[in-house]
């Protein structure tokens, strides 16, 4: 609980951010390639609170692993990479070192906020997916989202769902409420 009385996690360390990382990309994973795969020692270089400044920093490490790709757009402020799907899982591991070394820290929220991020998701994100064509999209209830965040500590809003983040270019409806905007 915070000082408001709401539901809130206490402030992530670098380490529990690696180990929510790595989860989240060998989940991601097909079992034979989850299996295959050696977490890498990742050590922290730098953490930043500034998503500009860490951007500067996560880029070129993306760049010396090999994904030249990989840009900072200062415009909407989003790192952005056209990735081939065969090389994905290739991708994702050079991203947990990258953004293991260079931390961008992000406070958690609060029971507030992730119902903010919810109900701004329902309310400007679904609508907008409508009009591209997309009307069953999977987004949990308010309840559950809100719930699943405090048991996983993570969250699934509808452009991840459809997979639109993955695309190599951002999706129109792939906005966040300016609480959250970097």
């Amino acid at each position: 609980m915070d000082d408001n009385g709401m539901r809130s996690f206490p402030d992530q360390t670098h380490q529990e951010y690696l180990n929510i990382k790595w989860s989240n990309l060998l989940q991601s994973l097909a079992p034979d390639e989850a299996a295959a795969l050696t977490r890498p020692d990742v050590q922290l270089v730098q953490t930043f609170d500034d998503f500009a400044q860490y951007a500067q920093a996560y880029v070129p490490c993306m760049h010396d692993a090999g994904w030249n790709e990989v840009t900072f757009n200062t415009t909407d402020q989003t790192i952005d990479a056209e990735v081939p799907p065969e090389q994905m899982s290739a991708y994702q591991l050079s991203d947990y070192v990258c953004s293991g070394q260079y931390y961008y820290h992000v406070p958690p929220m609060n029971e507030e906020q992730i119902g903010m991020l919810w109900d701004y998701n329902n309310d400007v994100v679904l609508p907008c997916l409508a009009k591209y064509g997309y009307t069953d999209v999977p987004f949990d209830s308010r309840e559950a989202f809100i719930d699943r965040y405090f048991a996983q500590r993570t969250y699934t809003l509808p452009i991840t769902a459809l997979g639109l983040d993955q695309a190599g270019e951002r999706h129109p409806c792939d906005t966040l409420p300016s609480f959250l905007d970097k």
